[in-house]
């Protein structure tokens, strides 16, 4: 016996026989067919005993090199190998060693293979191999020591692959045909310098073909590089010590990878970039032994997941986040050896699958198959011509699966099963024709099961049942087209809703199931370029949204994951320059929603939904341009609220209904640009009390503004003549939270201001000159510390500084005038009392009374007044002020022009001496 076979009978019976894995250390977990050691090395499978053979591959040693395949025993033909011992025929290969020199072939018995000729030293092998009566050709070059081709016709240094390889009595072409320098591959395609090339042929020095050949004077490809006793790479390319490229590209140092990279000896990335020693991953990172992500980035060693994560050995998340050792999943989790992870299948230019795993023994997952001309499949089995499984288990013509299956042309399942061509299971799993769903089954064209059972082609649902295109049912039992509803059930374009259903184009259901190509909902459906949802799945070729994934160029949804170089969100998200969001979604570069929604630099939005830059909805949902509801449902341009509804630029109602142009409201409904109605009810033009503004004079306290002038929440601001305290201002000029800013000159704080006259009860600063801690400033002249100032003329109780000259403690100032008493040594101040306001207009009334500086009442002298009451009031574009003067027991109405001229005379009464800052 030689010593190459004492080596392989004592070696190999301690391997395994795997498909596709990866080996990591000592231990050897097989995926593709890869022993690690520094024996041997296999990328197909390995021959343990006497009946396995080994088709392809490379061993790494002193001992063994196998180019096409081994035979071990008196069973096998092998095509294409070295021959070792007596036993063992190599046929179209080379063997390295004393012994065998195979040059176009060997005479096995009786039968000759035919076919290559030697130069010199180096082989050139030009032809093929019979196997038995059939002839099996190869053709292949072999260019130095160290580069072999299969498959193909090398002219020069460079290669071009026109043929492929044969096993058995059945062809696989693995290349194609090179036109020029542009490569047509089937199994790869290299164009340019710079495409990586699975299978195929590599064009120039920088292009690394896996299973083909490496062209320059570093990168050595035969499906698989063995660098000193540690590093296996199977199928890829190893630069230097340190990186490890599983079928991919390495330009220089820096690696960019297709299918996965390893740097150093803890990160695995698999399909995603590396970077130096940072990785930036698009699908799957590990770190150390313990975290796999999938589809996210990893930073250093902290994971931030879009998609999911898994935690130590047992929890695989799909589609969710992971913080800290506790996992919250949306999509699914997988615990343990049992479950296959998929994230979907393509069939056809629809659907793509990105990753699959399969666990056991029972599955072989392929890297992709395609069968006829229809189905391409990646990461998945082919089951005869008719199922193809994509992460799951294919047992006989009965499928079981955890993955999912395509179908023929027309059924394509994301995560289930395919029965036939009749059913599609989502999330669940079908055994022969009965199907058990865990999540969904949908049963031919006509049933959608969300979360039931369905059991042949009668269907019990636990939570909801779409029969046909009439019947949503949420939450009960649907038997046949008969449907038994304990939640609510919408029969044709009628629906009678308990949790929620949208039928149609036009009910938008915020809880609830719908039909149709059109809305499919959980939490929250988007459908088309219309309408946004935060949670849920939308049917048809444009939304699907699962746990806030939006697939398309146009919907982003929270906790997912952005298609479209657009926009990415996992907590905020930024359009262009102009949009910052926190927690919410952005469509395009118009609409964001969730928390908080900016629209360019005009509106902020808190918890709602914005469409387009005309409406700003408080937690709803806007359906198109035209509609936007609060908590209600809107039917066509007739909206019936409960919440509130917007209807295009005219109408916003935030607790009432409103009719066509017409506004029944109970809270407040804003009609045109004109009327603002609070607590009460506004029909046509014509408004009843509450606290109406109409047009730019009337401030509502509590109410809603619509166009471009006012949003309000708890006040609101008038074009640039009204502030409101708490609430939105709409435009470039007015934005309040607590206070207002009219225009850049003020900033109240806890007050309205009304234009340049302002009614103020918290403070105001006015430009940088002046800071108010409670009061007003009316221009840059006066600030008022506790008290109203109207206009021009001020009615202070508190103090008032006049220009940089007067300081009041207590009194009145009008004008530049300021008016204060004294009694003996104590100085008198005026002390404020608010009465109430007017229905039907802004109206502060307020009474004055006389205290000492301790804060006593007291009695002034009998010339001047014993107390005072203000009243302004707003109606219409009419103003008046008045201040009502009690003296011995009389009252009089006074302007405040003559207000001002008595405190003036009063003031000269007082002397020069007095001191108002005393």
């Amino acid at each position: 016996m030689s010593r190459g076979e004492q080596h392989l009978e004592t070696k190999q019976p301690n391997k395994t026989l795997l498909s596709v894995g990866v080996a990591i250390g000592d231990e050897v977990v097989v995926v593709g067919g890869v022993a690690v050691g520094d024996e041997v090395v296999v990328i197909v499978g390995v021959a343990i005993g006497d009946e396995v053979v080994v088709v392809g591959g490379v061993a790494v040693g002193d001992e063994v090199v196998v180019v096409g395949g081994v035979a071990v025993g008196d069973e096998v033909v092998v095509v294409g190998g070295v021959a070792i011992g007596d036993e063992v025929v190599v046929v179209g290969g080379v063997a390295i060693g004393d012994e065998v020199v195979v040059v176009g072939g060997v005479a096995v018995g009786d039968e000759v293979v035919v076919g290559g000729v030697a130069v010199g030293d180096e082989v050139v092998v030009v032809g093929g191999v019979a196997v038995g009566d059939e002839v099996v050709v190869i053709v292949g070059v072999a260019i130095g020591d160290e580069v072999v081709v299969v498959g193909g016709v090398a002219v020069g240094d460079e290669v071009v692959v026109v043929g492929g390889v044969a096993i058995g009595d059945e062809v696989v072409v693995i290349g194609g045909v090179a036109v020029g320098d542009e490569v047509v591959v089937i199994g790869g395609v290299a164009v340019g310098d710079e495409v990586v090339v699975i299978v195929g042929v590599a064009v120039g020095d920088e292009v690394v073909v896996v299973g083909g050949v490496a062209i320059g004077d570093e990168e050595v490809v035969i499906v698989g590089v063995a660098i000193g006793d540690e590093v296996v790479v199977v199928g890829g390319v190893a630069v230097g010590d340190e990186v490890v490229v599983i079928v991919g590209m390495a330009v220089g140092d820096e690696v960019v990878v297709i299918v996965g990279v390893a740097i150093g000896d803890e990160e695995v990335v698999i399909v995603g970039v590396a970077v130096g020693d940072e990785v930036v991953v698009i699908v799957g990172v590990a770190i150390g032994d313990e975290v796999v992500v999938i589809v996210g980035v990893a930073v250093g060693d902290e994971v931030v997941v879009i998609v999911g994560v898994a935690i130590g050995d047992e929890e695989v998340v799909i589609v969710g986040v992971a913080i800290g050792d506790e996992v919250v999943v949306i999509g699914g989790v997988a615990v343990g050896d049992e479950v296959v992870v998929i994230v979907g299948v393509a069939v056809g230019d629809e659907v793509v699958v990105i990753v699959g795993v399969a666990v056991g023994d029972e599955v072989v997952v392929i890297v992709g198959v395609a069968i006829g001309d229809e189905v391409v499949v990646i990461v998945g089995v082919a089951v005869g011509d008719e199922v193809v499984v994509v992460g799951g288990v294919a047992v006989g013509d009965e499928v079981v699966l955890v993955g999912g299956v395509a179908v023929g042309d027309e059924v394509v399942v994301i995560v289930g099963v395919a029965i036939g061509d009749e059913v599609v299971v989502i999330v669940g799993v079908a055994v022969g024709d009965e199907v058990v769903v865990i999540v969904g089954v949908a049963i031919g064209d006509e049933v959608v099961v969300i979360v039931g059972v369905a059991i042949g082609d009668e269907v019990v649902v636990i939570v909801g049942v779409a029969v046909g295109d009439e019947v949503v049912v949420i939450v009960g039992v649907a038997v046949g087209d008969e449907v038994v509803v304990i939640g609510g059930v919408a029969v044709g374009d009628e629906v009678v809703v308990v949790g929620g259903v949208a039928v149609g184009d036009e009910v938008v259901v915020v809880v609830g199931v719908a039909i149709g190509d059109e809305v499919v909902v959980i939490v929250g459906v988007a459908v088309g370029d219309e309408v946004v949802v935060i949670v849920g799945v939308a049917v048809g070729d444009e939304v699907v949204v699962v746990g806030g994934v939006a697939i398309g160029d146009e919907v982003v949804v929270v906790g997912g994951v952005a298609v479209g170089d657009e926009v990415v969100v996992v907590g905020g998200v930024a359009v262009g320059d102009e949009v910052v969001v926190i927690v919410g979604v952005a469509v395009g570069d118009e609409v964001v929603v969730i928390v908080g929604v900016a629209i360019g630099d005009e509106v902020v939005v808190i918890v709602g939904v914005a469409v387009g830059d005309e409406v700003v909805v408080v937690g709803g949902v806007a359906v198109g341009d035209e509609v936007v509801v609060v908590g209600g449902v809107a039917v066509g341009d007739e909206v019936v609220v409960v919440g509130g509804v917007a209807i295009g630029d005219e109408v916003v109602v935030i607790v009432g209904v409103a009719v066509g142009d017409e506004v029944v409201v109970i809270v407040g409904v804003a009609v045109g640009d004109e009327e603002v109605v609070v607590g009460g009810v506004a029909v046509g033009d014509e408004v009843v009390v509450g606290g109406v503004a109409v047009g730019d004079e009337v401030v509502v306290i509590v109410g809603v503004a619509v166009g471009d002038e006012v949003v309000v929440i708890v006040g609101v601001a008038v074009g640039d003549e009204v502030v409101v305290i708490v609430g939105v201002a709409v435009g470039d000029e007015v934005v309040v939270i607590v206070g207002v800013a009219v225009g850049d000159e003020v900033v109240v704080v806890g007050g309205v201001a009304v234009g340049d006259e302002v009614v103020v009860v918290g403070g105001v600063a006015v430009g940088d000159e002046v800071v108010v801690i409670v009061g007003v400033a009316v221009g840059d002249e006066v600030v008022v510390i506790v008290g109203v100032a109207v206009g021009d003329e001020v009615v202070v109780v508190g103090g008032v500084a006049v220009g940089d000259e007067v300081v009041v403690v207590g009194g009145v100032a009008v004008g530049d005038e300021v008016v204060g008493i004294e009694l003996g040594s104590r100085k008198l101040s005026l002390h404020v009392r608010s009465v109430g306001r007017i229905p039907g207009g802004y109206v502060t009334n307020q009474v004055y009374t006389w205290v000492d500086p301790q804060g006593r009442g007291v009695s002034p002298p009998p010339d001047l007044p014993q107390h005072r009451s203000t009243t302004l009031r707003r109606t219409g574009s009419q103003r008046r002020s008045t201040m009502q003067l009690l003296q011995d027991g009389d009252q009089k109405k006074v302007e405040l022009s003559d207000l001002a001229s008595r405190n003036t005379e009063e003031r000269d009464q007082l002397g020069p001496d007095w001191d108002p800052a005393a």
